[in-house]
């Protein structure tokens, strides 16, 4: 793709967006006869990432609240958090604001939770491992005395109180 920096329509491709310029980028691949198909194959996989990982969002948040509280108020205002926050995106998105910030925080936050959950994968991996031999051995059901620890939600799926 450099060679396209060298030609004379180098301009022009410094001025494309990042989704057209990947998308002139798999059109340069392709040549001329495929991008009538694939372009918008792109295009349409793309819009239907976007969305479906926008539901994962929002019954993710939806699922946190619920174990927060089961107040319907609550999970009112998460709802209508997440509404807003689509709302924003949308606007900002189709009035053609940078949101190059936004996206920045955003990598910030994942990193953040990166660092702060590998620690802890690293903690609980001896735990994870410990259950899943009991889950392959298969012998009997998984308590606080198969763990070696308390844990009350175990005792209390095998003896369920009715």
């Amino acid at each position: 793709m450099g060679r396209l920096w060298t030609t004379s329509q180098a301009e022009s491709w410094f001025q494309l967006g990042r989704l057209e310029k990947f998308l002139a980028s798999c059109g340069e691949l392709l040549g001329s006869g495929a991008e009538n198909i694939v372009l918008p194959t792109i295009s349409v996989c793309f819009g239907v990432f976007a969305f479906t990982t926008l539901l994962g969002f929002l019954s993710f948040s939806e699922i946190c609240a619920r174990e927060i509280s089961d107040s319907n108020r609550f999970i009112t205002v998460v709802r209508f958090a997440n509404l807003s926050v689509l709302a924003f995106g949308m606007a900002t998105a189709g009035a053609g604001f940078d949101l190059s910030a936004l996206w920045n925080l955003s990598d910030f936050a994942n990193i953040v939770m990166v660092c702060v959950n590998l620690p802890l994968l690293y903690v609980g991996f001896g735990k994870v491992r410990k259950a899943f031999n009991h889950f392959e051995c298969g012998k009997d059901k998984f308590n606080s005395a198969t763990f070696g620890e308390f844990l009350p939600v175990w005792d209390e799926k095998n003896n369920p109180v009715r």
